[in-house]
């Protein structure tokens, strides 16, 4: 008889460090980003970038932009919904000519943090509404979002790489992967 209630208190103790532990868990992203990656026109030079985030479970995204060596001051930098070797439309803003402060080497770093009031609807022909935090993240889950940073002298972007989820343990795959 006392095994029953043991039993129990055991369960119900487990079930509790499951869902603290679940609640905790956050997904980790990545991008590098050069030149290579750029598309109509491939930007062969010394730029390069990594983009790394951190996905929240307050449906937000922290994040760390990094850019070295491009060919002119950084003006623009955005998260695009678009396959690899195709363009799409801006969905968020990372930083304009104001916040994307870079030094006389074209460098600079910027962090900050997304939320549903940073998705735009630059992608709305794509089916991604100005506000849709959780479709961002299904494109990010199905490799079609990427990071740009424009810094070139022609007006073009310098730099750019796809978001991909870091790892590959099955349980921490994105809402909306495959």
């Amino acid at each position: 008889m006392k095994i029953l209630p043991l039993a129990v208190l055991v369960l119900a103790c487990t079930s509790a460090m499951t869902a603290q532990s679940t609640e905790k868990e956050t997904k980790q992203l990545k991008a590098t980003l050069s030149g290579i990656n750029e598309i109509p026109l491939t930007q062969i030079g010394n730029g390069s970038g990594t983009f790394t985030a951190t996905l929240n479970n307050d449906s937000t995204m922290t994040f760390t932009l990094s850019f070295s060596n491009l060919p002119g001051p950084v003006f623009l930098a955005t998260i695009n919904i678009g396959a690899p070797m195709t363009t799409g439309g801006v969905v968020v803003i990372i930083c304009d000519k104001v916040s994307c402060r870079s030094d006389a080497t074209n460098s600079g770093t910027v962090t900050g943090t997304v939320s549903a009031a940073n998705v735009d609807g630059g992608a709305t022909a794509q089916g991604l509404a100005a506000g849709d935090f959780a479709s961002l993240v299904r494109a990010i889950a199905s490799g079609v979002a990427y990071v740009e940073v424009f810094g070139g002298v022609n007006g073009e972007g310098a730099i750019r790489g796809q978001i991909r989820q870091e790892g590959n343990d099955e349980d921490d795959k994105l809402p909306g992967a495959k």
